[in-house]
C-alpha cells in the first residue's frame, strides 16, 4: 500500500496554510521537548499502538473511526481518528480520496496553535490506515451539551458562541481553508466549557481568488453557491447564518411550517429562492440587531454577504464580548491601543497568532527583532513589551525558570486549561530548557502587524538585507537558509526547501530585497487583527453566568 503522510516534504505543503505544525515525538509535552530545528514537523510514527492504549469509540463516519486512547507515556487521554487508505467498498478514485485525507490532515496541523479549533497533537502512518492524534472533547457536541442548557440558552450566550465559530472560520480563511461542513455536530465542548471547531474531512485549501466546484457538506447548511458549484470562502460564512438561525429559533431557517427539515431537493429549492422568515415565532421576541445579523450572514448573493471579519464586529455579536463560550477579553473587530495592561491583556492572542505565522516566517522574525535591535527603540509597542518582560523578571538576572513562568502566565487570571498553555506555549523553542532568557520571549508578544505599518518597517527590512548580503555578490536561496537555521545542514537543506516554495522560486535563485521583504512581511498584516483569536481573559462558566432572559422556546 502506497504511503499517504510520509512522502518527501510531505506537510511541506501546508506551509500555504500557514506553516508546518511542530510536534515532538509521540505523547511528549511541549516543555519537556529537546531543542527542534527550525523546520521542525510532525512526527510520524509507524505504530500507534506503541504509543497510545486505544479505548472505546467516540464516533465514526463514511470513512473513518475516532476513538479514546491514552498516552502510554504520560496517561494523558486524547482522541484519535483513524482512517483507511482505502475504504471498504469504494469504489471511487483513489488518488482523490488521498488528496482528500492529506487535506485533512495539513489543514488541521496547520492550525494547530488556535483556541478555537481542536488541537492535533500528531499523525501516525500504517500500512493500511493513519491516524491523527486530536485534543479531547467530551463535553458534548454544540447543541446536546448542558453549556447550552434552555435555562440559560440567552442571545448574549448565543452570541459568544458564534464569536468563536467566526474566529475558527477567520483562521482557517486566513490560511487559505474553506472548512465547508459548518455545522452544530462539528463544534465539541472540553469538560470545561471551550468550544472548540473539529473534523477538517471536507476541508479544502483555496486563495480568496479561486474557486472550488465540488458540491459537498451537510445539506441544511449548504449556501446557494455551493448548490450551484461555484463558491469560495464564503460559503462557510453562510453556513454560520443557518447556524445562528437554528440557535436563536429553534428551527431550520428553510424548514416547513412545523419546523420540521424538507427533503434535500426541496431544502435547495428554498436556499436557492425562498427568504428566511423572520416573522414566525420565536422571531418577534428576537432582539431586530440578532435578525439584522442573520440577515447578513444568509444573503444569497455571496458577492454582497458580510465577510466573517465584518461579522465579528457587527454590534450584536460584540454586545457579547467577554462573557460566555470561549469570550476572548476585547470586543471582536477593534484593535487594542495602550501599553502593558493591553499587552496583557492580547498576550495569549498574540501567542495563537504568531504560532500561526509558520516556522520560517517565525524565526526571520526573530531575527529583525534581534539584528536590528528593535527593543531597544522607543516605540509605544516595544516599550509595552519591555516592561513585560520586566515584570517577568522577578529577581532581575535576566532569566526566568520555565516553570516559572508557566505559573506566572496561568495564574494571570486567564481561562486556559493546562493542555492550553502547552499548546500554545510550544512554538517557544527555549520552553524545552530549564531557563530561559526573558528578552528571548519577545518576538512572541510583538503585535506585528501594527509593526509591519510602521513607516519605519521598509528601512528595517532593507537594513537587515544589506547587513546579510553585503558579503556576498549574490544573496542565494541557500545563504539564507543557512541564516535562518544557524548552520545546521539538515535544517538549511529544508528550509532552502521551504524558502523555493513561499517564493516560487527555483532553489538556486537568488534573493533581491523584494522577495526578502516577501518573506517577512505577514499575510493580510493589515487586517490580521488580534481580535481574531481568543484572548481567554475573562471567562463565566455555566454554573456562574449571571442569570439572562431565556430565549422563547418553540414548542
Amino acid at each position: 500500500m502506497e504511503e499517504f503522510l510520509l512522502e518527501s516534504r510531505w506537510l511541506g505543503d501546508a506551509t500555504k496554510a500557514g506553516g508546518a505544525a511542530k510536534h515532538g515525538s509521540a505523547c511528549t509535552s511541549a516543555l519537556e521537548k529537546s531543542s527542534k530545528s527550525a523546520t521542525s514537523g510532525p512526527s510520524f510514527g509507524r505504530k500507534l499502538e506503541d504509543h497510545y492504549e486505544v479505548g472505546k469509540v467516540l464516533g465514526s463516519g463514511g470513512y473513518g473511526v475516532v476513538h479514546e486512547a491514552v498516552c502510554k507515556a504520560t496517561g494523558k487521554r486524547v482522541a484519535v481518528k483513524t482512517i483507511r487508505k482505502k475504504p471498504k467498498h469504494f469504489t471511487g478514485r483513489l488518488a482523490l480520496y488521498k488528496t482528500k485525507v492529506q487535506a485533512e490532515f495539513r489543514a488541521h496541523l496547520s492550525l494547530g496553535k488556535s483556541l478555537d479549533i481542536a488541537y492535533a497533537y500528531e499523525a501516525f502512518e500504517e500500512a493500511d490506515r493513519v491516524h491523527l492524534v486530536l485534543e479531547l472533547c467530551l463535553g458534548g457536541t454544540l447543541l446536546t451539551s448542558s453549556f447550552l442548557s434552555p435555562s440559560r440558552y440567552t442571545e448574549e450566550r448565543v452570541a459568544a458562541v458564534l464569536r468563536s465559530a467566526l474566529r475558527s472560520v477567520i483562521q482557517c480563511n486566513l490560511h487559505d481553508i474553506v472548512f465547508r461542513d459548518i455545522k452544530p455536530e462539528n463544534f465539541l465542548w472540553t469538560e470545561q466549557g471551550h468550544l472548540k471547531l473539529t473534523d477538517f474531512g471536507l476541508a479544502a485549501f483555496c486563495t480568496e481568488e479561486e474557486r472550488l466546484l465540488e458540491r459537498c457538506g451537510t445539506v441544511s447548511f449548504l449556501s446557494p453557491e455551493v448548490i450551484r458549484q461555484d463558491y469560495g470562502h464564503s460559503c462557510d460564512v453562510w453556513s454560520i447564518g443557518v447556524m445562528a438561525y437554528l440557535l436563536l429559533s429553534g428551527r431550520y431557517p428553510f424548514s416547513d411550517e412545523e419546523g420540521n427539515q424538507k427533503v434535500p431537493k426541496e431544502v435547495w429549492r428554498s436556499v436557492l429562492y425562498d427568504q428566511p422568515d423572520f416573522e414566525r415565532e420565536p422571531w418577534p421576541q428576537i432582539s431586530e440587531s440578532a435578525k439584522e445579523f442573520v440577515s447578513l450572514l444568509l444573503e444569497k448573493d455571496s458577492g454582497r454577504r458580510i465577510s466573517a471579519k465584518d461579522a465579528l464586529s457587527h454590534p450584536w455579536v460584540r454586545g457579547g464580548a467577554g462573557k460566555g463560550a470561549n469570550s476572548g477579553g476585547s470586543a471582536p473587530g477593534a484593535e487594542l491601543e495602550g501599553g502593558q495592561d493591553v499587552l496583557e491583556e492580547s498576550l495569549v492572542a498574540r501567542l495563537q497568532r504568531f504560532g500561526l505565522y509558520g516556522k520560517l516566517k517565525q524565526v526571520l522574525l526573530q531575527k529583525i527583532l534581534k539584528y536590528m535591535n528593535l527593543l531597544d527603540r522607543e516605540d509605544e509597542e516595544m516599550e509595552s513589551v519591555k516592561n513585560f518582560l520586566n515584570s517577568l523578571d522577578y529577581n532581575n538576572s535576566g532569566e526566568v525558570r520555565v516553570d516559572d513562568l508557566v505559573w506566572m502566565l496561568s495564574s494571570g487570571g486567564y481561562d486556559l486549561e493546562a493542555d492550553e498553555w502547552t499548546q500554545i506555549c510550544e512554538v517557544i523553542d527555549s520552553l524545552s530548557h530549564e531557563t530561559l532568557k526573558v528578552k528571548d520571549l519577545a518576538p512572541f508578544l510583538v503585535d506585528w502587524p501594527k509593526i509591519q505599518r510602521q513607516d519605519s518597517w521598509n528601512d528595517w527590512v532593507r537594513d537587515m538585507y544589506s547587513q546579510l548580503s553585503s558579503s556576498c555578490d549574490v544573496f542565494t536561496l541557500e545563504e539564507l537558509a543557512e541564516f535562518v537555521c544557524e548552520s545546521d545542514a539538515e535544517c538549511s537543506l529544508e528550509m532552502v526547501d521551504e524558502i523555493a516554495k513561499c517564493l516560487g522560486s527555483s532553489e538556486n535563485a537568488s534573493i533581491e530585497l523584494d522577495k526578502f521583504k516577501q518573506l517577512l512581511e505577514l499575510q493580510d498584516s493589515e487586517i490580521d487583527l488580534l481580535s481574531y483569536y481568543d484572548s481567554r481573559v475573562e471567562y463565566y462558566a455555566p454554573s456562574s453566568v449571571e442569570e439572562a432572559e431565556p430565549l422563547p422556546q418553540t414548542s
